[in-house]
């Protein structure tokens, strides 16, 4: 296994991106992650050449730092760890934990407050760090995102267009996303095929060329 990188399916996407069946790279990192011992996880996709992981967090203080030790003592899971804490803290318990979170680098924190939680939350968590905020897996509407990502609190915007959009809809948030300068990191397979090409090395979850 190469990295688990489909060139052959990518060109594909490509092709039917932008007419040019270019190759570009798209990494893809292994999620599902759960906090049962997450490290033996990592440890077999690691094996499997997986080159990046997102454990989940958001089960207490603990808990959350105990499992992100374990992971990062893992040979080659010291770079490229994503976290995702699934809408668990409030605006509170988010900056207390990013205090935490930012000796660790993550490349993205994923979901740390609720999708409906006012932009002025954002804004407020991504002044207390300096790890990039990721979230749209869970916003419906282009209004939704207009919003987020107007309000400059997200480094990377991950539209889920199996759950709101399809093909058509998401499109446009897509180009939002990119006039912003801001970082387009879709979490299903079907997204590869909204409209727009993506930037090279951009990471995708497992599943994402599993169609």
């Amino acid at each position: 296994m190469r990295n688990r990188r489909d060139t052959t399916r990518r060109a594909g996407f490509y092709s039917t991106l932008d007419g040019s069946g270019s190759a570009d790279e798209v990494r893809v990192y292994a999620r599902g992650i759960n906090p049962d011992r997450p490290q033996d996880m990592v440890a077999a996709k690691q094996a499997d050449h997986y080159p990046a992981f997102k454990p989940k967090i958001g089960f207490g203080e603990p808990c959350d730092l105990d499992n992100i030790r374990a992971v990062r003592a893992l040979p080659a899971a010291r770079t490229d760890l994503m976290l995702d804490a699934n809408q668990a803290w409030s605006l509170t318990i988010a900056r207390h934990m990013v205090g935490h979170l930012n000796a660790r680098a993550p490349a993205w924190l994923e979901e740390p407050l609720r999708a409906d939680r006012p932009v002025s939350d954002w804004q407020q968590l991504a002044s207390a760090t300096r790890i990039p905020l990721a979230a749209g897996e869970n916003l419906i509407a282009c209004e939704a995102f207009e919003t987020v990502i107007g309000g400059g609190a997200l480094g990377v915007v991950q539209p889920d267009l199996a759950k709101w959009g399809g093909v058509s809809g998401c499109p446009p948030v897509v180009q939002l996303i990119h006039q912003a300068g801001l970082r387009y990191r879709p979490l299903t397979s079907v997204a590869l095929a909204s409209g727009f090409p993506h930037p090279p090395m951009s990471w995708l979850p497992e599943d994402a060329l599993a169609a």
